[in-house]
């Protein structure tokens, strides 16, 4: 009985001159295979190689099914391997004739950079008559490459020698596109393809081990937007991302070829400049990041102006890791936001003692608000028709156990940065109507304004806290001033018109603060319900000699009283200036040529020297 043949059964594999013919038996239906890499070979067991007519039909219906459910290339070959039987996709993926397939056989398609290391682990495999495997690329008919897997397996006889290889190609280009889709992602940031934080510290790390090997210097620079919150809380968060994509390409196109350019989170670039000569070229570099990014850029229809903040550290002067780099680095961006913004600044020691008394005093911050470290002090203010003290200021104070007793200046931007303010500021607002209500009972009927940050102004919370501090001490709503800044409201009108209202209902009054600094529009002064205008101290310092501060002080009183609006000037430190005031009309006045801001002995102290505070 005829033996089986692969070659001949497998139906739509060509066998170019194939012999169908009975060839001789053998007496042995056990063919082993070889694992992969050399292992112990394991049984493969062929069907009986004296099978009845119905057996063989079977078996070949079965091949023939799962040849024509593989989506693998099936093919085989000789002892030599040189090519015997494929199937027809395989040719007409190349797009060859099968003649051509026969006299090339297949590495000719292989892309040419890797045919000769398939082609030589292809003989070695021959030789050793062990299974091949590979990956490579194979020209399509139109010229494209495609990666495929190729696994070629040997078909032994029982003596050992190998009777034909039958193998199969498969087409992975999706899946290895999709594995490489899986690697960028994983390395880069998705919104401006940037290299993220992981693909940065590893180019970072090589880069401090070849400047140590060939003492160059490295620098690393940390770039923050400027107010880039203010972009989000107006224009909305898809805005912010279309900044940050027109940012990170003028970034780029600043830079060189071996330098890496990272976003590392929010509105925080990093740049990583290799085999840097001297500091100062670095210190160039940030100079002419910010000049590309100071051309106005237009954004959902807005033109927007935008500035960075930059700082500076370099290997090995300023740390020979890349986490002390980074450290540094920060510290200097701080400062350059500190200085103003919209600039750089190179890592000095300084900046480091700094950092760590920045730190200390995090800590202590939290620690203070704990063991009630904090306090209030008091600075009245004159009202002009009576020249008595109609009102007090509460302004904040943190008696600290070691550096001593610190102005707001010193401890209030870093509450606010690290979100601190806002249970600071209930505290603040508790204790002043605590003390407002305690002077009622004393006799002194005195209104109380206190200060509210943009975060305190934005919590959901608000006004339930306000109300909560006025029935827990009894503190008349009425006599209780709410000062906010120009900048708090405008951030978000509609939000903040509700919350104003909402405010204006428990019946306190709503002061806009240091007016004149900031957006000083005169659209919300009418839409917003304000009761008592703040001119900011800066108009106040040549008022007595300038015309044109005069000029400008007496359109903003004006303006105030004809919207019905109360007038405090602050800032008054001389007589020339509070004669002034009183001849241009404003209403009350603040300053130092009164009285600086008081404890509240002293503030009783001082009540009792002014025969005309008013009393019940």
């Amino acid at each position: 009985m005829p033996t089986h043949d692969p070659q001949s059964i497998i139906s739509g594999v060509r066998s170019p001159g194939a012999d169908a013919s009975a060839r001789p038996g053998s007496t042995s239906s056990q063919v082993p295979i070889p694992l992969p890499g050399g292992q112990d070979r394991a049984p493969f067991f062929l069907e009986s190689l004296n099978p009845s007519d119905d057996e063989l039909r079977r078996s070949e219906a079965r091949y023939r099914a799962l040849v024509l459910a593989t989506t693998q290339m099936i093919w085989t070959a000789g002892p030599d391997g040189e090519m015997t039987s494929w199937q027809p996709a395989l040719s007409e993926f190349l797009g060859i004739s099968d003649e051509q397939l026969r006299e090339r056989g297949w590495l000719h398609a292989v892309s040419p950079e890797e045919r000769d290391s398939t082609a030589q682990l292809w003989r070695r495999r021959l030789a050793e008559h062990v299974m091949f495997e590979a990956e490579c690329r194979l020209r399509r008919h139109d010229g494209v490459y495609r990666d495929f897997f190729i696994r070629g397996v040997p078909v032994l006889e029982p003596s050992g020698a190998v009777r034909e290889w039958v193998g199969a190609c498969r087409d992975i280009t999706d899946r290895k596109e999709a594995d490489e889709m899986i690697r960028w992602q994983a390395f880069h940031d998705s919104l401006t393809g940037l290299p993220n934080r992981v693909l940065f510290l590893d180019r970072l790390r090589q880069a401090l081990a070849i400047a140590g090997r060939k003492r160059e210097q490295v620098a690393v620079l940390i770039l923050d937007i400027d107010r880039f919150k203010d972009v989000n809380d107006t224009l909305g968060h898809a805005a912010g991302d279309a900044l940050l994509q027109e940012v990170a390409e003028r970034l780029r196109i600043s830079l060189r070829a071996e330098d890496t350019l990272a976003r590392m989170g929010g509105d925080e670039f990093t740049l990583m400049m290799p085999s840097l000569k001297d500091p100062q070229d670095a210190a160039h570099v940030a100079q002419k990041l910010l000049e590309n990014l100071r051309r106005p850029l237009v954004i959902d229809g807005h033109e927007l102006f935008v500035t960075a903040s930059i700082g500076i550290s370099v290997y090995p002067h300023d740390g020979d890791e890349d986490s002390t780099l980074l450290r540094h680095a920060d510290q200097a961006m701080y400062r350059a936001k500190s200085q103003g913004r919209n600039g750089y600044q190179l890592f000095t020691e300084t900046m480091n003692a700094e950092a760590l008394g920045r730190l200390l005093l995090e800590h202590s911050l939290y620690k203070g608000l704990e063991r009630k470290e904090f306090t209030l002090y008091y600075q009245p203010q004159i009202e002009m028709n009576t020249w008595s003290i109609g009102s007090v200021e509460a302004l904040v104070r943190w008696q600290h156990p070691t550096l001593g007793l610190l102005l707001p200046g010193q401890f209030i931007p870093l509450a606010e940065e690290i979100g601190l303010i806002v249970p600071l500021g209930e505290w603040v607002m508790r204790e002043a109507c605590r003390q407002g209500a305690l002077w009622r009972e004393q006799g002194r009927n005195i209104r109380v304004a206190i200060n509210l940050s943009a975060r305190q102004f934005e919590q959901v919370g608000l006004v339930e806290t306000v109300q909560s501090a006025l029935l827990e001490s009894g503190f008349p709503a009425e006599m209780l001033d709410l000062e906010l800044t120009e900048s708090t409201i405008i951030q978000n009108k509609d939000s903040a018109a509700e919350t104003l209202a909402t405010l204006k209902e428990l019946g306190v009054r709503i002061c806009i603060d240091d007016f004149g600094t900031g957006y000083s529009s005169l659209s919300y002064l009418r839409r917003f319900p304000l009761d008592v205008l703040k001119i900011d101290r800066s108009f106040v310092t040549g008022l007595a000699e300038d015309v044109r501060d005069q000029a400008v002080v007496r359109a903003l009183i004006d303006l105030a009283h004809a919207l019905d609006l109360v007038v405090v000037v602050e800032g008054v430190e001389n007589v020339a200036q509070r004669n002034t005031l009183f001849d241009l009309g404003c209403d009350i006045m603040q300053g130092f040529l009164f009285s600086p801001a008081l404890s509240v002995e002293d503030v009783d102290v001082f009540l009792d020297t002014i025969p005309s505070t008013r009393r019940h």
